[in-house]
């Protein structure tokens, strides 16, 4: 009996052997299989974003600009767009409807604006249906040479222009170089790349553990 048991205890030893070492290439299969799904996928479930916005949020300007343009990553839906361009007191001075080309939406606005505060908001889709909502603004000082002629003010004064159509509220206000998006991809893709890397770590730590037995 005891001869039985001696001579199956190199067997289990082998065995035991080839367990560990195909669960460590296990491992390290389904740990390099996850981090490149993950970053194939990266690319394709990106949603576009803000990167750039004209007059540049909170400028200060002494001539009134003829329109709004926004600048996002990738291309957005023309179907799904409104640009609001409201005075402090809430009166639109767009003009027309946004024009989407490509990635960049440009709104128009009445000639002649006055001195005042400015609020840009927006809502466009992006092609894979994501929605974008943002805001942001600028000042116009005018010198006091260059006020919007007589009969442009009379007219403002006599027909007050449209209220603005109302927007979602914003979760966040867009900048020049906004991360939102790299932040949402790093949110939605924790998990799995730390599931990669706990199983590289296992697999590694089994690889030594095996080593220091022989």
């Amino acid at each position: 009996m005891y001869s039985i048991l001696k001579a199956s205890r190199p067997w289990s030893g082998r065995s035991l052997s080839i367990a560990l070492t195909a669960g460590l290439a296990l491992s390290f299969a389904l740990g390099a299989a996850l981090v490149t799904s993950v970053i194939g996928a990266a690319p394709a479930r990106a949603h576009a974003e803000l990167v750039k916005i004209t007059p540049v949020a909170n400028a200060r300007l002494t001539t009134a600009p003829k329109q709004v343009v926004l600048e996002f990553s990738e291309s957005v839906s023309p179907e799904f767009v409104t640009v609001v361009v409201t005075t402090a007191a809430g009166e639109s001075v767009a003009q027309g409807k946004a024009a989407v080309s490509g990635a960049k939406v440009s709104q128009n606005l009445r000639p002649g604006i006055a001195s005042d505060a400015y609020r840009i908001a927006f809502q466009v889709t992006s092609d894979d249906g994501h929605p974008i909502t943002g805001q942001s603004g600028f000042t116009l000082k005018l010198a006091p040479g260059k006020s919007p002629a007589p009969s442009a003010a009379a007219t403002s004064s006599a027909s007050p222009g449209p209220t603005a159509p109302a927007l979602p509220a914003p979760s966040t206000m867009p900048v020049e170089g906004s991360s939102s998006g790299r932040n949402s991809w790093m949110g939605e893709y924790l998990v799995p790349i730390s599931g990669a890397v706990l199983l590289l770590v296992i697999g590694t730590g089994v690889l030594l553990w095996e080593r220091r037995r022989r």
